[in-house]
């Protein structure tokens, strides 16, 4: 679209450039936005059915790419542990 522009229309050829690298960093974020739910819909997914190690690697990955997630991580792990300490207790091994 810039091209068809008169060369000599600097204002408006700037203020064109400039709009359109606002909306890619409007798609950027969308597709931020996208990636991070797509994890959260696995860590989702995973705990609901029972898949807490599958929720915690899943939360451990996305914390690389999106620090937030690292509380999330933390809190899977906390609960790994939990898991494993109550199976150990009930069978007789500590």
């Amino acid at each position: 679209m810039i091209d068809f522009l008169d060369p000599t229309d600097l204002t408006t050829r700037a203020r064109l450039q400039e709009e359109i690298k606002a909306h890619e960093r409007e798609l950027d974020k969308i597709a931020q936005y996208a990636a991070k739910k797509n994890i959260y819909d696995k860590i989702n997914t995973a705990e609901r059915n029972g898949r807490l190690e599958d929720a915690l690697q899943i939360a451990r990955k996305g914390s690389s790419q999106f620090p937030e997630l690292q509380g999330l991580a933390s809190k899977f792990k906390a609960i790994v542990k939990i898991n494993i300490a109550r199976q150990g207790a009930k069978g007789g091994v500590v």
